[in-house]
């Protein structure tokens, strides 16, 4: 099964969003057996009604639009976190004598690595009150330890490659996988969209606030003459938009992204299986996520060249290409960049 799941029907949609409380089957005005035709606007409950109905339309169109993006920043808190992770378990284990590195060799590091401080993890979480404390260092010194254990580890965050593991599958590469997950759907759901929901939401924007007062005829009857007009003017062409075949059309689709959109995600077993099978595209989600740049290596899954070789002699299944890489090199694809990003559908 693919990352980038068909979209639902409309009906799966609530139906505050234009599903089938919202959205008849045919455009108001025309009618069906089955669903009676809509009268057109006028001011008063017709008029709220479409409003309404205009708002939660606009409604929607924000929540899709905003999806992509807000899927991409969830992936990229966990994918961060998922670097620090890996950097904090490197300097757990990195001798102390690494910082001086940074220092060119300035440091007295003895009597810090005698008192039991002999990593530079250790080091930074000690801080530097802790390690003035030890014979030996003064305030300079655990100063300029802590500070240069800190500035190697933010170094090392930066460059970091992580890799996910599907052996052992840890709880935090499960949830960046689901992250990306998520942010595949979104793209796949709403980048197609964009253009017309964009046309859409400018046209609704153009006349909604202004056809406002005919919501309510007590406010109607208090608005000069001009500002009365061109709320009924407002209304008119916003009871027309609402009705035009076109607003119909970007309404369903939309209501097929969002339903999309709201589907639980998989468990994990689903999405290591997934990764196991397209690991190629989920490494280049992570490009996009990520910032990171791109190279060669990346687009064949970090796999050795001469595995990479062998899995391109059976011609026949080329879109398993990537699924067989994955094992062949004991799914242990690094997730870092790739050269070409692959197709979300598999």
């Amino acid at each position: 099964m693919s990352v980038a799941e068909e979209t639902g029907p409309a009906e799966d949609l609530p139906s505050g969003y234009g599903g089938a409380g919202a959205w008849p089957s045919a455009p108001a005005g025309v009618g069906t057996e089955e669903t009676p035709a809509i009268p057109f606007a006028e001011p008063g409950r017709p008029a709220k009604e479409l409003m309404t109905r205009s708002r939660l339309l606009r409604s929607g169109i924000m929540e899709a639009a905003a999806a992509p993006n807000l899927c991409r920043q969830a992936a990229k808190r966990v994918f961060d976190a998922l670097r620090e992770e890996v950097v904090r378990e490197q300097i757990a284990t990195m001798p102390l004598t690494r910082i001086k590195e940074t220092t060119q060799g300035r440091l007295r590091l003895g009597p810090i690595e005698n008192a039991g401080y002999r990593t530079v993890g250790a080091a930074a979480a000690a801080g530097h009150h802790r390690l003035q404390q030890i014979p030996g260092v003064g305030p300079h010194t655990a100063t300029q330890v802590v500070a240069a254990a800190r500035q190697l580890q933010v170094a090392m965050v930066k460059d970091v490659r992580v890799r996910f593991d599907p052996d052992s599958r840890p709880r935090l590469h499960a949830a960046l996988l689901a992250e990306l997950y998520a942010y595949e759907v979104a793209q796949r759901s709403v980048s197609p969209l964009t253009r017309d929901l964009q046309a859409l939401a400018a046209s609704l924007d153009s006349v909604m606030s202004k056809a406002a007062p005919t919501a309510s005829r007590l406010r109607m009857f208090f608005t000069g003459r001009s500002k009365k007009e061109e709320a009924r003017n407002a209304l008119g062409q916003l009871d027309s938009l609402m009705r035009a075949p076109a607003t119909w059309a970007t309404a369903s689709n939309l209501n097929a992204a969002l339903a999309a959109l709201g589907r639980p995600r998989p468990g994990a077993d689903f999405l290591w299986d997934d990764y196991e099978a397209r690991a190629v595209a989920y490494n280049g989600l992570l490009i996009e996520i990520g910032d990171l740049p791109t190279d060669v290596d990346a687009g064949q899954g970090f796999v050795p060249s001469d595995i990479e070789q062998r899995v391109h002699q059976h011609p026949a299944r080329p879109v398993l290409h990537a699924g067989i890489i994955a094992r062949l090199s004991g799914l242990r694809s690094q997730v870092r960049p790739r050269a070409e990003a692959g197709d979300p559908g598999g």
